[in-house]
């Protein structure tokens, strides 16, 4: 196998990287290497209501299936982005108590 069967590329950024990093657990590639920075998205209960979940399956029950993930994933990420919720990660306080336990010392 040659050194280029052995990378998978990432094409965003017309890069490659060494297979043997890389997982999935059947949604989203990962990436794993000692000293990797990576970022951390947090994801709070209240970001996502239930009943918005239900809603929107009710919709999708609407439409073809194979259309479904696709549709699910885009009014989740519009909800996600709309900051739906208390988003608590947005006051000071609770901000600088999250800051500090994951900053180094």
């Amino acid at each position: 196998m040659s050194s280029e069967d052995s990378r998978v590329p990432h094409a965003e950024l017309g890069l490659s990287f060494p297979r043997e990093e890389w997982y999935s657990r059947g949604y989203l590639p990962h990436r794993d290497k000692i000293g990797l920075q990576q970022a951390i998205t947090f994801r709070l209960a209240d970001s996502l209501p239930q009943q918005k979940l239900r809603q929107l399956e009710d919709q999708l029950s609407r439409i073809p299936e194979e259309d479904r993930d696709l549709q699910r994933r885009l009014q989740i990420e519009e909800w996600l982005d709309a900051g739906i919720g208390c988003c608590v990660l947005g006051h000071p306080d609770v901000a600088s108590v999250v800051e500090e336990t994951l900053l180094p010392i």
